[in-house]
């Protein structure tokens, strides 16, 4: 175990659980990985034109999920380059 913990946004957070990534690597390509996200940064959007804003920032049709279910999706620039990826809640 490395025990290399490191401040992120407030939090304490583990940077590794092993001396070297390549076990942890291995694990998230080939079963399944659990990362705590709540450091991320998070926006509420909210009005009558919340929708729209979002049709015009991540590639995700946002009319097309249902109240209470989240969707990754890609966040783009104006010009349609993708900026960040992250997921969105309705």
């Amino acid at each position: 175990m490395s025990h290399a913990w490191r401040r992120w946004s407030g939090h304490v957070v583990a940077s590794s659980y092993e001396l070297t990534h390549e076990r942890e690597y291995h694990a998230i390509r080939s079963s399944a990985a659990l990362l705590d996200i709540s450091p991320l940064c998070k926006y509420r959007v909210s009005g009558k034109d919340a929708e729209r804003l979002h049709d015009r920032v991540v590639t995700r049709d946002v009319a097309k999920a249902a109240p209470g279910q989240v969707r990754d999706t890609c966040w783009c620039e104006a010009a349609g380059k993708v900026i960040d990826e992250g997921t969105i809640a309705r």
